[in-house]
Order: structure tokens, then sequence, then C-alpha cells
């Protein structure tokens, strides 16, 4: 708003803009249900593809939902065959197991891959093709793991595809409530929430075992990143922390 301003004060009756890029988004997994459906037996309701559409939209993306397809190679080809977005993005079916059956999809549509792995966890098995002017990213089926690549690798190449001079995620700092760890030999993300402590911003990870899942996703707004040589940070040391919902955090009650 501040831009547009700028230039409507300037006189300027007309801007150059960037197209919004279409994003396709398609979950994959024997395992998920549509919001609304029943099947007998342990299932999951789909929410990772809604979380991947709301965040694209932050970005600047627009979504395109193209449902869920079961662990069928077929069925993920048949979803995928016909999509013009610009950015087609699938979760679930990537990593190295028998149902894992997006990187021969890929293979089948003519993608060709650029990796299949990131020195990330949660999320290390990720990747990225491209096909044409189309780029192909495969994210983890597990949303909170899908949330921190998309965060990292995603959104800062939807906003240069916008032609953004900002592409890194905004950061800021904090002190850290306890001591966190990584014997993982990655980058691992800690998700965690942010108060502020007498003008101080005060980091709190969320790794308590005695909490359930739902309890300490719904308590992060933020998440750090620790180097793959770092094993250990201690209670109080200066760690940078970054947004998980963007602008929407703004509103979030954590000033207290």
């Amino acid at each position: 708003p501040t831009a547009l301003a700028l230039a409507a004060a300037l006189g300027n009756t007309g801007l150059g803009v960037h197209q919004r890029p279409r994003i396709a988004l398609l979950a994959t997994g024997d395992e998920l249900l549509e919001l609304g459906e029943t099947r007998p037996g342990p299932h999951y309701t789909c929410n990772n593809r809604y979380l991947l559409g709301w965040m694209t939209r932050l970005q600047g993306g627009l979504p395109a939902h193209l449902g869920v397809a079961r662990d069928d190679p077929a069925e993920i080809e048949a979803k995928l065959t016909d999509t013009d977005a610009d950015l087609v993005i699938t979760t679930g079916g990537i990593g190295h197991g028998d149902r894992d059956f997006v990187p021969r999809v890929w293979e089948n549509l003519g993608v060709m891959v650029h990796f299949r792995q990131i020195n990330l966890s949660p999320g290390r098995y990720s990747a990225l093709g491209s096909k044409g002017r189309q780029i192909f990213c495969a994210l983890p089926g597990n949303p909170w793991a899908a949330q921190v690549v998309f965060s990292e690798i995603v959104g800062p190449m939807l906003r240069r595809w916008q032609g953004l001079s900002i592409r890194q995620i905004p950061m800021l700092p904090a002190r850290l409530a306890s001591s966190i760890r990584n014997r993982s030999g990655l980058y691992r993300a800690i998700r965690g929430a942010l108060h502020n402590h007498e003008g101080t911003l005060v980091f709190q990870p969320q790794h308590s075992r005695a909490v359930s899942l739902f309890r300490q996703v719904q308590a992060s707004q933020v998440y750090t990143l620790i180097p793959p040589n770092v094993e250990e940070i201690p209670s109080g040391s200066a760690v940078w922390v970054a947004w998980f919902d963007g602008p929407l955090m703004a509103l979030a009650p954590w000033s207290s």
C-alpha cells in the first residue's frame, strides 16, 4: 500500500507488474480423506493441501486444488497430466518406500529432476524438478514438515517469481528460553512460541514429549534453524526466528 500511494503521489496512472504465479496442489496417500468425507478404518483428514494453499496465498500465489490421489501411479499421473499451473506441488509419495510413486510419475511425465533430498529435518525427502516452463515440487506428506520446506524453499521461490527483491524469510532476533539439540547432521527446524519479556523477544521451543503434536503446532508461531555442525544451543543464547504464517502473525496474541 505504501509503494502504491507513493506511485499515485507521483502521478502514475499505470504500473508494470508481475503476473501472480498459479500453483496446483495435489495430496497423495491412501490414508487421506477430504474434508467431510468418511470411510472405515484409520484415516487422516487431508489438511496439508489446505495448509499449503493458504501459505501460497500469503506469498502472492494463486492456488488451485487438484484433490487427493491414492497411492496409485496411474491416478497420480492422471491428476497431474493436464495442469497448466506454473508450479505443481504434491505432498507425500516422495520417500523411498514401496508406495512412494511420485518419482515414477515424474519420470513418466518427462520431468527433469534437480534434486531428490535436502539438508533439512523435518522434510529431508523433498524434491524439485522442471518440465518446460513448469516447476514441480514434491513435499513430505507430514503437513508440519511440508510447512517448513515450503517456508524455506517454495516461499522464496514465489517471491522471486514475482520480482520481489526481498526473497528470504523475514527473521527476528530472540533469546532462547531452553536449550535445543541437533543430532541429525542436517539443518534442523525447531518450532516454538515467541514472547515479549520486558522488551526482549524470547523463543520457547516446542519439543516436549508430554505435549500432543497438535498442541505444539497450535502454540508455535515461529521456528528457528540449527546448523548441521551445531549439536546444541544452550538456554539464553541468541537465535534468529522466522514466522510461519507471514503477515497474519502481526495479529497473533504473542506480545504478552
